[in-house]
């Protein structure tokens, strides 16, 4: 962990800026001929509001990334690599959290869980729309829905096993 830094305070405010934008950008992404209209947006917005706020890393992309380029999923510098990823935990570090559309207590783990993405619950399920007061997190096997008040942020270094 002292390598960790808290960044909850940087997705609460991306989720501010999808939360508060969300209408103007489906309007523009209606208007457009590009399908990944919306995942190319968000991954630029990922990059330039909270990578940049972190000097020095190169993020794991935000929920796939951006389709702009064959060979990266960055929308700025696709050549870069990622060097950090954003990880959640409970409140505290020993803290489990209530996955809300399982009920099921899930541990906070020693290297966080991996982020995916923000959105809201609906109908049983997760969508990727406001009021973005969610957060989808785990990997390609298990995946977790969170409320964003039970949980907390962190940017640490990727592991060997995370490339």
């Amino acid at each position: 962990m002292k390598d960790w830094i808290e960044v909850t305070d940087r997705i609460s405010l991306f989720a501010e800026l999808l939360r508060e934008t969300w209408d103007v950008v489906r309007r523009f992404s209606a208007l457009s001929t590009i399908e990944s209209f919306v995942s190319d947006w968000r991954q630029a917005n990922w990059e330039q509001l909270v990578e940049v706020s972190l000097p020095g890393t190169q993020l794991v992309v935000y929920d796939g990334g951006a389709d702009m380029y064959p060979d990266s999923s960055r929308v700025f510098r696709p050549d870069l690599l990622p060097t950090h990823i954003v990880v959640c935990t409970g409140l505290t570090m020993v803290a489990t959290i209530k996955d809300v559309l399982t009920d099921a207590e899930v541990p906070s783990t020693s290297n966080g869980l991996a982020f995916g993405e923000l959105g809201m619950t609906s109908g049983g399920g997760f969508a990727p729309m406001p009021p973005f007061d969610h957060v989808r997190l785990g990997d390609h096997v298990t995946s977790y829905v969170f409320a964003l008040p039970s949980v907390r942020f962190w940017v640490r270094p990727i592991l060997p096993d995370e490339i």
